[in-house]
């Protein structure tokens, strides 16, 4: 999975920009990934703490890497 395919299921999740905004804001605080950056290469430790995350979060429950 790549941070485009992570943020694309966050997208269709959540459904509004305000929402997701919010996520991907807790996201960076927590694990420095921001799925807004869609260029940049994370290590894959970093990639998977941000998973981990997001379902920490309610989020991305059904979805396997």
């Amino acid at each position: 999975m790549t941070i485009f395919e992570l943020k694309r299921l966050v997208m269709i999740e959540v459904g509004n920009e305000a929402s997701f905004a919010f996520i991907n804001t807790r996201l960076i605080l927590r694990t420095g990934v921001n799925l807004n950056q869609l260029d940049t290469q994370i290590e894959p430790g970093r990639f998977e703490r941000a998973l981990l995350e997001l379902r920490a979060m309610g989020y991305l429950k059904e979805k396997s890497r």
